[in-house]
């Protein structure tokens, strides 16, 4: 599910600096007082649906299509009846379902704000990419990994891209790109934070995805700091929101530089999000591979509040390692997708975060706890 992580950030979460209007919507959703203070989300404010199987998936029968017709207004009902705030449909543009504008009509009426997230990146036919619009698609995400030779003889895929970047640009839809670092691509950074501003997109949603062993080289806990660290500063002088994904650790950075100000709890694998495979299962994450139910067996509200994955990725008093002792714990937590493709335990420590947390005597007066609240 790599190709989601960060069209599922850039759906609900904005930049630090810049807008915070969906987040607020999200946590006006919870009643009461603790809206925005760090406890476990009872709800998901945001559901992933990938419609089209471009994913692994632990099981064959998530590689089918599903839902359609009146199963899948049961489902989008479901997720409504949750008070979830946002949903992102991940397609193929070269295998729409034949239901998307219904779907996205649907969730609309419900009260969801739609976006599409498609993979690979490849141009919507204008006609349909309209219909789309008139349903009431809000954003389309298109993934940008590298700077792009904005010359003749680009090769084809750079052409490909560019192509479905100025289709969603030409129609008037907010545009979000979504960019997947890696230790080689690294080093682009500066390059392709300077062309993203060239595009106009409304969020920049930069990943750095959970690889299993063996699939690659890993990125270093130093060079994930430091990546992190540009990105902050970037965001600060940026016309565009930037979000980040897959390094929960960038919430402490945030905390950190601010002195404690301007950074608040994110929602994260099982805590605020969930995501429905084709094939009707229901996982915890984009990059986490582990199922906690089907919908062909159970409804959403009972998956999500007493699936026991989902109840164990909630309690960060379970979190292990230096991730349970870390002050930012609240705020952050670890990246539990990565702690489980390293170590093959989720409430691990997250193997590639440099923070050294402090003794309790040091922390006093540090970090972030429930009860402190989101700055208005």
């Amino acid at each position: 599910m790599g190709n989601l992580v960060c069209a599922i950030c850039g759906a609900v979460m904005k930049a630090l600096e810049h807008d915070r209007d969906l987040y607020s919507i999200c946590a006006a959703h919870r009643q009461g007082p603790d809206a925005r203070d760090g406890r476990p989300e009872p709800i998901p404010r945001l559901v992933i649906w990938e419609l089209t199987s471009s994913v692994v998936t632990p099981s064959p029968e998530a590689r089918v299509s599903f839902p359609s017709g009146d199963l899948a207004d049961l489902v989008l009902d479901q997720i409504a009846a949750l008070q979830t705030a946002a949903i992102v449909f991940g397609v193929s543009p070269e295998a729409l379902p034949p239901s998307l504008e219904l779907l996205v009509s649907r969730a609309r009426r419900q009260g969801l704000h739609v976006t599409l997230a498609l993979h690979p990146p490849a141009p919507i036919p204008v006609p349909t990419l309209r219909r789309l619009r008139s349903a009431g698609v809000e954003r389309v995400g298109v993934r940008l990994d590298a700077p792009i030779p904005m010359r003749l003889g680009a090769r084809a895929a750079e052409g490909i891209v560019v192509g479905a970047i100025r289709t969603v640009r030409d129609e008037g839809i907010p545009l979000q790109l979504h960019t997947q670092l890696t230790p080689d691509t690294l080093r682009l950074l500066p390059a392709l934070g300077a062309q993203i501003g060239e595009f106009g997109p409304v969020l920049w949603s930069v990943a750095f995805p959970v690889l299993t062993q063996g699939a690659g080289e890993t990125m270093t806990a130093s060079a994930l700091e430091h990546a992190l660290v540009w990105l902050y500063l970037f965001a600060a002088k940026a016309a565009f929101a930037i979000q980040v994904c897959e390094a929960p650790q960038y919430r402490r950075i945030v905390a950190e530089m601010r002195r404690g100000a301007g950074a608040w709890p994110a929602l994260s694998d099982g805590n605020g999000l969930c995501v429905i495979s084709a094939g009707g299962e229901v996982l915890a994450g984009p990059a986490l591979p582990l199922v906690a139910g089907s919908l062909r067996e159970q409804p959403l509200s009972a998956i999500y509040r007493e699936a026991p994955l989902f109840r164990e990725l909630r309690d960060r008093a379970r979190l292990e390692g230096k991730c349970g002792r870390c002050e930012f714990r609240h705020i952050c937590g670890g990246s539990r997708a990565r702690a489980y493709a390293v170590t093959g335990n989720h409430l691990a420590e997250d193997p590639t975060c440099l923070y050294d947390p402090l003794s309790p005597h040091d922390r006093e007066g540090r970090g972030w706890r429930p009860g402190h609240k989101h700055p208005r």
